[in-house]
């Protein structure tokens, strides 16, 4: 390389092809490549949070005993439905735009690169202020929950075969008796027998849920009444 090409620091500053000085554009390929480091790992988060979206979608749509926990709200179990294919939906099309963000990169488009870069920042905020409503609601939520299943208990469970069915599969996958502890079914209208074992003696007998397997309790507190 001839001396004149180069100032006293050792600068190239021969032109390149496109017109510009041949330090400038080695500086801006740096720029590129970093560029596309950054694209690929957004582009990480991004499917694996489409991945995400996917399988809380067929978990909401298919699995049998959120189905049966839904069942307990029938007035939305529609709605349920609905955002399960929606949360199906979203997640492919994140899965995909992931991927393309991928072959994109490679390709080393500076306008595509940059627009890309700005459409998954911007994704990825909205994604986050959407975790971050769901958190601050967990507690809404908690309760609107538990307050159906007392519902449930209380009003359904004797009546209703459906919601009868959905609490006990709800109450053997998970192993538990009632919303919060067994004392839940004292209250309940449902299988209260009165059995004379003979005319001096009245057992009062509360049920609290048919548990399968032996994992549960078949009956709660006995109340023994001694008849006059």
């Amino acid at each position: 390389m001839p001396r004149d090409e180069l100032d006293p620091h050792g600068i190239d500053y021969r032109l390149t092809p496109s017109g510009g000085p041949a330090h400038l554009s080695r500086g801006m390929g740096g720029c590129v490549k970093a560029l596309r480091s950054l694209v690929f790992v957004f582009n990480l988060f991004f499917w694996i949070a489409g991945i995400v979206t996917i399988g809380l979608g067929l978990w909401l749509l298919w699995d049998p005993v959120a189905s049966e926990f839904f069942a307990l709200h029938s007035a939305h179990h529609g709605s349920f439905r609905i955002v399960g294919w929606l949360l199906l939906a979203a997640g492919a099309i994140m899965t995909f735009v992931g991927c393309c963000g991928c072959c994109g990169a490679w390709k080393l488009n500076q306008c595509a690169l940059v627009g890309f870069f700005v459409i998954l920042v911007i994704v990825f905020c909205l994604e986050l202020a959407a975790a971050y409503t769901a958190y601050n609601k967990q507690e809404t939520i908690r309760e609107y929950i538990e307050s159906s299943m007392y519902d449930t208990i209380r009003n359904r469970y004797a009546s209703e075969a459906n919601y009868r069915s959905a609490f006990d599969t709800i109450q053997e996958e998970f192993e538990c008796c009632g919303v919060k502890s067994y004392s839940d079914w004292l209250g309940a209208s449902w299988d209260r027998k009165v059995s004379h074992a003979d005319d001096a003696e009245v057992r009062i007998e509360h049920g609290i849920g048919a548990v399968g397997g032996g994992r549960g309790n078949g009956y709660g507190k006995e109340d023994t009444v001694t008849s006059s």
